[in-house]
């Protein structure tokens, strides 16, 4: 869906009845649309919000929905590694400033605690190729036995309703489960 940011054109138009936004079952008809297009295309569903046929997935932006370790280079670009994320300077002249003057230019940067980087994990796993719990455990280790009290109903209640599927260790979101991935997300703890 179409999230409007404060202070932009758009949603002041938005705001003045200039624009009408579509509704939420317009927007998921034409979500499913778009699933039902491309996928018969020979297009992957291979996040919540991109295809590609295969072998030709993003590869820079797998890295970051697999949680794996990744470099940024440029003005605005995020690193993470090994649970630290830091991100450089959005304006060039400050950027290359910095570059010159201190060998870098990393504007600010966070050590991610353990529960962020689970609530991360959870999130960018599924949205894209599904939650695998055997992934889960080798990183966070026990923490996972803690996770999966607070939310095994919950699962087992979008199983039941077809939002995810759970086969061999994998909780997978469903096209069903793609088009409210925002709304299943928020009820994870």
């Amino acid at each position: 869906s179409l999230i409007l940011e404060r202070g932009t054109i758009l949603n002041k138009m938005v705001l003045d009845g200039k624009v009408k936004i579509a509704d939420e079952d317009y927007d998921a008809e034409l979500y499913q649309t778009t699933i039902d297009f491309l996928t018969s295309k020979g297009f992957d569903h291979y996040e919540v919000s991109n295809f590609a046929k295969p072998g030709f997935e993003c590869v820079h932006n797998n890295a970051y929905w697999h949680y794996t370790d990744y470099f940024g280079f440029g003005t605005s670009a995020h690193s993470f590694i090994k649970g630290e994320r830091w991100w450089n300077f959005s304006s060039l002249k400050m950027y290359i400033d910095k570059i010159e003057n201190s060998g870098n230019a990393v504007a600010g940067s966070e050590l991610i605690s353990s529960e962020k980087a689970i609530d991360e994990f959870v999130m960018l796993e599924l949205r894209s190729s599904g939650l695998n719990l055997n992934k889960f455990e080798n990183l966070f280790g026990t923490e996972i036995k803690e996770w999966l009290k607070k939310n095994y109903h919950y699962f087992e209640l979008l199983k039941n309703l077809n939002f995810v599927t759970i086969d061999d260790n994998i909780i997978k979101l469903t096209p069903k489960g793609y088009a409210v991935c925002d709304e299943i997300l928020s009820e994870i703890h």
